[in-house]
Order: structure tokens, then sequence, then C-alpha cells
């Protein structure tokens, strides 16, 4: 998603500093100096939202991370039945997967 984000100048946001802050509401808001953008300014809950949502994304990968290489693992040792899995070996494919024990 593309958005073009509302803009503000900084003489805008230092005269009149609540009607810039009421515009997060409507979405982020970019701040210009000189036709530069210099920060953007969200909404609190915006901001834990997207904060939220990036540290459960991190913890989805994470957890895909560990079940690919608990895959991996466990194939190499359908490949080779002579090996067998000891006791030890399950119990650190299940740790990798993140499963409760």
């Amino acid at each position: 998603m593309h958005e073009l984000y509302q803009t503000l100048a900084t003489g805008d946001l230092k005269s009149n500093p609540a009607a810039a802050f009421a515009k997060t509401m409507d979405g982020p808001v970019v701040v210009m100096s000189r036709s530069t953008p210099k920060v953007v300014m969200v909404a609190p809950n915006e901001w834990n939202s997207t904060a939220r949502l990036i540290h459960e994304l991190r913890e989805q990968l994470n957890r895909e991370r560990r079940l690919r290489i608990a895959n991996q693992r466990y194939a190499a040792r359908l490949a080779d039945p002579s090996r067998g899995v000891s006791q030890e070996d399950l119990d650190a494919m299940v740790a990798e997967m993140g499963l409760p024990e």
C-alpha cells in the first residue's frame, strides 16, 4: 500500500501545535522544512499498533526459522535410520520448534 501522507510546514507546527497534533488522528504527518521531509509524526495508538505488529511478525519469523531447522534435522535422521533419535535429540528439536515440553 502506497499512501500519500499529509504534510505540514515546520512554521505551521510552531504556530499551531495543537492543530498539527490533531492531524495525526487521520494518519501520519510528514513535517517539511524547505521542501525537505524532516520528521514523521504519528498518533501514539498508531505507533503502538505498528510496534506490536512488528514484534508479532518477528516472533512468527523466529518460529518459522526454528521449525525449518527442526524439519531439516528430522529429515536428515530419516535419511539415515541407523542414527536413531536420542531423547536428548528429541528434546532439542522440540525446544528449537518452540513447543512446550
